[in-house]
């Protein structure tokens, strides 16, 4: 046993030859790791050195060391005040995680990454300083850090999840331009973010769950807004979109209950599947007049050409009449609408794709008119109000579980021209 500083810190085989820390007595309370110790430079912490160390209150790290190892201080849940090396180059993945006590860190100039996990869970930290050096802040690094209010992104690299779970976070200013995937997901309490003119890309789930966000301006230079990237912001009531996005990716804005309309812009080119999927109140999918790729006809949104309907919206209610020239409906465009009752569909639309109108609870009438020849498998599969329908003549193919679980359909008679 060495006691390095004082009888506070006593170490147990705390350093070998190489000048590493590798150990500590648990009960340690307040450690002071000194440039040397019996004539040795110490210039490490090695991994898991101070971990569960639960009594631990502050620990300074003279200017010799350069390197925290993994999870060198993971689990000190008292640990309330750390001064770290001036000449620190590498700090490893979780080396404070779940330090739940500490509320201030100082990453010294000269430190490149946060790597992943490194301050995860420390739940009463408010402030991180982060130098010019840093390049990259890994995935998870500040996630659950519940005590964060406000967030400055400076114009650096920021791994999955960084700042996942913040859920006291307020407040955001971006000067980045590529938002990673679930970089914010369930900051529940964020409602003001102001993102950079540079932002680009905005990836899967970067602000999934943030249920306080009720309007959102994106900036013009942005291209994409990929996979559920907005879903789930129940909050969200009014969303402005540039001109310059060209991808709106599947089920970007799924489950944003309080959105009303939405507009795309002229520079879009794909809407991807569901991409406003369950949004209950949504009741116009508009599109810019100068959009060569898709049209809208009273808040529907179609092609350009108008053949394939994409998007029918959720808030809408009652019957709808697919106009006559559609030949196709895009995947999930009506799927689990709970509010629509009755649907015609026309003659030009000779198949109707398999689970086209599933889960539509509320339908109780379907027109299907001649010329209509397959309906696909579970086409209407549990519409359980369905009590009205027609098979026209002509139609041939009939899918497996077209109308399974339609429980108020008590009849209906085959036309001659089924395939049997």
């Amino acid at each position: 046993s060495a006691c390095l500083v004082g009888s506070e810190m006593c170490i147990r085989d705390s350093y070998n030859m190489e000048g590493r820390i590798i150990d500590c007595d648990p009960e340690v309370v307040n450690v002071v790791i000194p440039d040397r110790a019996d004539g040795v430079r110490i210039s490490d912490i090695a991994d898991n050195a101070f971990s569960g160390c639960n009594q631990l209150k502050s620990v300074y790290i003279s200017d010799s060391v350069i390197n925290i190892g993994y999870g060198a201080f993971m689990g000190c849940t008292s640990l309330t005040d750390v001064r770290l090396s001036s000449n620190l180059y590498i700090m490893g993945k979780s080396a404070f995680e779940n330090c739940t006590s500490l509320e201030k860190v100082e990453i010294p100039l000269g430190v490149e990454t946060i790597e992943t996990e490194t301050f995860r869970n420390c739940i009463s930290l408010t402030e991180v300083i982060i130098p010019e050096s840093v390049s990259y802040v890994g995935s998870y690094a500040f996630a659950d850090c519940t005590a964060f209010t406000e967030v400055t992104l400076p114009d650096i690299g920021f791994g999955k999840g960084a700042f996942q779970g913040c859920s006291g976070l307020k407040s955001v200013e971006i000067n980045t331009g590529y938002l990673s995937e679930d970089l914010f997901r369930d900051c529940v309490n964020l409602t003001d973010v102001s993102f950079s003119a540079d932002l680009e890309i905005i990836d899967s789930g970067a602000f999934a769950n943030c249920t306080a966000l009720t309007n959102i301006t994106l900036p013009e230079g942005l291209v994409s807004i990929e996979y559920y990237a907005f879903s789930d912001c129940t909050g969200l009531k009014d969303v402005a979109l540039p001109d310059s996005l060209t991808r709106i990716e599947n089920y970007a804005f799924k489950g944003c209950t309080s959105l009303r309309e939405i507009l795309i812009p002229e520079g879009v080119e794909y809407v991807g599947e569901s991409a406003f999927d369950n949004c209950y109140y949504l009741t116009n999918i508009n599109a810019a007049e100068e959009n060569e790729y898709y049209s809208s006809i009273d808040g529907v949104l179609f092609n350009k050409d108008k053949t394939t309907l994409v998007q029918y919206p959720d808030g809408r209610s009652g019957e709808y009449v697919i106009p006559e020239g559609v030949t196709s409906v895009g995947l999930g465009a009506f799927t689990y609408h709970d509010k629509l009752t009755g649907i015609t569909i026309p003659s030009s639309m000779e198949v109707i794709p398999r689970e086209c109108f599933s889960y539509c609870g509320a339908l109780y009438s379907v027109v299907i008119s001649e010329g209509v020849t397959d309906i696909d498998q579970g086409a209407f599969r549990y519409c359980s109000s369905l009590s009205d329908l027609s098979l026209p003549e002509g139609l041939t193919d009939l899918g497996d579980e077209a109308f399974l679980g339609c429980a108020a359909l008590e009849s209906t008679e085959l036309p001659s021209t089924i395939k049997r």
